[in-house]
C-alpha cells in the first residue's frame, strides 16, 4: 500500500515522500539500484530519478522481464544491471563469464542470479569491470573509459546516507524534491528537518552544475529510457519544465515497446555510454547520471530570441544528437538487436512529436501540487490507446517542478 507524505521545510523546500515498499525502484541520483530477478512476466511500477524519469514497466523491447526492488529489500544495493530472465540463461551466463568478480565488486555470483531474488550488480557499470568485459567493451567501444568513477564512491545503503549525499549536491534553485522508497517515513522526515538544504553551494566544478545563462536541451540515453529535459533561464530561476516533454516522448516512443499503450517501457536501448564523437554536437558528459547514463547537455546555439527561434535551435541540436545515436545503434551486439531496427526510426519520429509540445511545456505555468507516482499513473493509463496514454500523462504531469531522489 502506498502512502504519501508532504512536508515543506523552513527554507521553503518542499519534500514529498512516496512510501511503497514493494513497488518502487530504488535509485539515488542514478547511482544505486536493486534488481530482483523475476521468473515470471510480472513487473512492478517504478520511478527512476534525477529531474524526472517515469517508468511504466511491463515488458521492454528487448525482453527480459525482471522486478526492480528498493534498498529496504537488501543490505547493500548498488548499480542496476540488465539481467535476462530464465529463458535467456545462456546470455546471462555469457555476460557473467566476462564479468568475473573482482575485488568484491559482485557479492552474488551473477550466473546464479536467475535463481535468486536479488543481484549485486555494481560490476556491470564499474569502470574496471567494464574494461575487463569483452562483451560490454565490444558494445560500448570508446565510451567504456568514460564511465564515471565517482559512482563507486556512493554507499546508499540507508535513506540517511543517500539524503546526506544528495545534500552535498542539491541545487539552490530546486523548489521541490520527491523522495521515494521503503524507509520509515517519520524517521525520514525527521532527517529532512535536520538538513539545511538551502546552504548547499553550486559551482562550476559541481557534477550537477547547470550553465548559468541561456537555454539547455538535455537528452538522456538510459536503461532503457530516453528523455528530453528543457531548461529555460538562468541558474536560480527554478524553472525546470521537463515533464510534458519527457512524457510526450514516452507516449510517442512506446509504440515500439512491447506490452501495449501505457504498459510498455520507453525503450531506446540499454546503452551505458555514448559513442566517441558525440562531443562534436556540443554535448557534455554528466558524471552523476542514471545508471551510467550519459546526459547530453549542450548550450544551444540560439539561447536568445523568440520562442520559435529557441525551439528551432533546440530541435537542430536534438536532431544532430539523434542522428549520431542512430548510427551508434547499428553496432550494438545481437543481444540488443531486436530493439535497434525500430529504435532509429521511432526516435526521429519522437523528436518531431516532441517539437509540437515543446512550446507548450516551456510556457506552461508550474504548480506546487499535483505530484504523481508510478502506481498512480499505471492505474490511470491502463487500457488507454497510445494517443490517450500520452495525452493523459502530459495533462497530469506537465509543468510540475521537481527533482527525484529515491531511497
Amino acid at each position: 500500500m502506498k502512502h504519501d507524505f508532504t512536508k515543506t521545510l523552513a527554507n521553503g523546500l518542499k519534500f514529498t515522500y512516496i512510501y511503497s515498499p514493494t513497488e518502487l525502484t530504488s535509485i539515488g541520483l542514478g547511482v544505486k539500484a536493486g534488481v530482483r530477478h523475476a521468473l515470471d512476466d510480472t513487473w512492478n511500477p517504478g520511478l527512476t530519478s534525477h529531474i524526472m524519469q517515469e517508468v511504466a514497466q511491463q515488458n521492454i523491447a528487448i525482453g527480459a522481464p525482471m522486478k526492480m526492488i528498493g534498498a529496504h529489500d537488501r543490505e547493500s544495493i548498488r548499480m542496476s544491471c540488465f539481467v535476462p530472465n530464465a529463458h535467456s540463461a545462456s546470455c546471462l551466463d555469457a555476460l557473467a563469464s566476462s564479468l568475473a568478480p573482482t575485488e568484491g565488486m559482485i557479492d552474488a555470483a551473477i550466473p546464479g542470479a536467475r535463481h535468486a531474488a536479488t543481484v549485486e550488480a555494481q560490476a556491470l557499470l564499474h569502470p574496471q569491470a567494464l574494461r575487463q568485459s569483452s562483451t560490454l567493451h565490444a558494445m560500448l567501444g570508446p565510451a567504456v573509459g568514460r564511465i564515471d568513477p565517482l559512482m563507486t564512491q556512493w554507499e546508499p545503503q540507508t535513506a540517511e546516507a543517500t539524503l546526506a549525499q544528495f545534500h552535498e549536491h542539491v541545487r539552490p534553485d530546486v523548489s521541490s524534491v520527491v523522495v521515494i522508497g521503503g524507509a520509515d517515513p517519520n524517521q525520514l522526515m525527521a532527517k529532512l528537518e535536520s538538513l539545511d538544504f538551502g546552504s548547499a553551494p553550486v559551482n562550476a566544478d559541481s557534477p550537477l552544475h547547470v550553465p548559468p545563462v541561456g537555454t539547455v536541451l538535455t537528452a538522456r540515453i538510459g536503461e532503457p529510457t530516453f528523455t528530453l529535459s528543457w531548461r529555460a533561464g538562468g541558474l536560480g530561476s527554478g524553472d525546470y519544465i521537463p515533464l510534458s516533454v519527457l512524457f510526450r516522448a514516452l507516449g510517442s516512443c512506446q509504440r515500439f515497446a512491447a506490452g501495449g499503450p501505457g504498459k510498455g517501457l520507453l525503450a531506446v536501448l540499454p546503452l551505458m555510454g555514448l559513442p566517441a564523437g558525440m562531443v562534436e554536437t556540443g554535448a557534455a558528459y554528466h558524471p552523476l547520471s542514471d545508471m551510467g547514463v550519459f546526459e547530453i547537455s549542450g548550450q544551444l546555439a540560439q539561447s536568445t530570441g523568440s520562442d520559435d527561434e529557441k525551439l528551432q535551435s533546440a530541435m537542430q541540436a536534438g536532431a544532430a544528437f539523434l542522428g549520431q545515436l542512430g548510427g551508434a545503434l547499428t553496432s550494438v551486439p545481437g543481444l540488443f538487436r531486436r530493439a535497434v531496427n525500430q529504435s532509429k526510426s521511432n526516435m526521429l519520429l519522437a523528436l518531431e512529436d516532441i517539437a509540437v509540445h515543446l512550446r507548450e511545456a516551456v510556457t506552461h505555468s508550474m504548480t506546487a501540487d499535483g505530484i504523481y507516482s508510478a502506481p498512480d499513473l499505471a492505474a490511470q493509463l491502463d487500457g488507454l490507446t497510445e494517443e490517450q496514454w500520452s495525452d493523459t500523462v502530459v495533462r497530469m504531469l506537465k509543468g510540475k517542478p521537481m527533482v527525484m531522489l529515491t531511497v
